[in-house]
């Protein structure tokens, strides 16, 4: 069985009920874990390693999230660039997957902070899409072309607890619904970025436009993709790059 098709990168939910189930038991005021880390992290450390022995395990120099039948698991809500160092002295010895949540849907709840009681709610809201996450691999794009980079992808609903009266104090974000998880262990695996719907040659716009995302996300999106081999740059129209697929592996 190759990674790609291991159980472990596939949507479980009932492996994600006991991982929230898990985390709650370790910290049990959804707070801060031992490395200052809150719920989403510590519910991702049990959907991918259940044994708690195989968290926060040390490696030189640092810490990594999990080490295990796997390998070297991070996982990495935002700055990707601090990976930098860590990725540099892991990947020649053997795989590392990074785990990059992505927030769907989201509502935010305001809370007393002393009580605990909830004082209102809002209604879930279109969040964020996978795309986001090519910003964050620019910033590390001298590593993710290494052999044995691996990421993964887990589209998640949560809720946002907030102080009462706050709009910016965030106490922590909790899943309530796991969506999909796309694991991408070869370069290939980011063609399905490219949708059918786009013609032979196109530009960041049209490809903005069928995957509904910011033409920002489109270009950041593009950028990696000629960097992995999975689009290439054949011209310009005026200021525009014009891109076309490269051939399938």
């Amino acid at each position: 069985m190759t990674a790609k098709n291991d159980r472990l990168w596939t949507c479980d939910p009932e492996r994600f009920g006991r991982a929230c189930v898990r985390a709650r038991q370790d910290y049990p005021d959804g707070g801060i874990g031992t490395l200052g880390e809150k719920s989403i992290h510590a519910i991702l450390k049990y959907y991918f390693e259940e044994d708690a022995q195989n968290h926060e395990c040390p490696v030189e120099n640092g810490v990594a999230d999990i080490i295990g039948a796997h390998g070297v698991i991070e996982i990495q809500t935002r700055q990707f660039h601090r990976l930098g160092a860590k990725l540099a002295r892991l990947l020649p010895e053997g795989p590392v997957t990074v785990v990059y949540p992505v927030i769907r849907r989201k509502r935010i709840l305001w809370i007393n902070p002393d009580t605990g009681e909830l004082i209102r709610s809002g209604a879930f809201r279109a969040f964020r899409k996978p795309e986001s996450v090519f910003q964050e691999l620019y910033r590390i794009r001298s590593y993710v072309t290494h052999p044995n980079f691996r990421l993964c992808i887990v589209v998640m609903d949560a809720e946002d607890f907030r102080r009462e009266n706050s709009r910016t104090t965030k106490i922590d974000r909790i899943p309530t619904a796991l969506i999909d998880v796309q694991y991408y262990a070869v370069p290939s695996d980011f063609r399905v970025f490219l949708p059918d719907g786009l013609p032979e040659t196109f530009s960041s716009a049209q490809l903005a436009k069928i995957r509904k995302i910011s033409r920002t996300d489109a270009q950041q999106l593009l950028r990696m993709l000629v960097l992995l081999g999975q689009a290439e740059v054949i011209g310009k129209d005026g200021r525009t790059n014009i891109y076309r697929r490269c051939p399938a592996d």
